[in-house]
């Protein structure tokens, strides 16, 4: 995976618990964009302590198409809270991956997202997050 060189936008519009609506200004890039897997993701570290961001993961052929989330976690997403947490894992029925553009040679990849995220031990906690991303490795 390689982060330290991936260029473009990553951008998600996020809602914790109904609240208003946050941007997370996503200075860490995560990208990595193969024939069978991609991961993208944005996170923010001003705050020591808490990685605030979210990422996405496709396993499986990756061209132009709809992902929604699946059960085994081969279509997944999850959300870092702005407060120190663990990771809130994305709901299968609510989340959605879609490839825009893909360019494996030049490793550029172009899509939208969607979904929802629960805190594990506690369900009533929620965040639900949008957003697109356009990236180059």
């Amino acid at each position: 995976m390689s982060d330290e060189s991936a260029v473009g936008l990553f951008s998600a519009t996020i809602s914790e618990n109904g609240g208003e609506e946050l941007i997370l200004p996503a200075k860490h890039i995560v990208l990595s964009v193969e024939k069978n897997g991609l991961t993208v993701g944005g996170f923010n570290r001003d705050n020591p302590g808490v990685f605030w961001g979210v990422q996405l993961d496709i396993y499986g052929e990756i061209k132009l198409g709809k992902y929604p989330f699946t059960v085994d976690k081969k279509v997944s997403g999850f959300y870092n809270p702005t407060e120190p947490d663990s990771s809130w894992p994305g709901q299968e029925e609510s989340g959605l991956i879609e490839l825009l553009e893909v360019n494996l040679e030049t490793k550029f990849v172009k899509g939208t997202y969607e979904f929802i995220a629960i805190r594990r031990n506690d369900p009533q906690k929620t965040a639900k997050i949008k957003g697109s991303f356009s990236l180059t490795e």
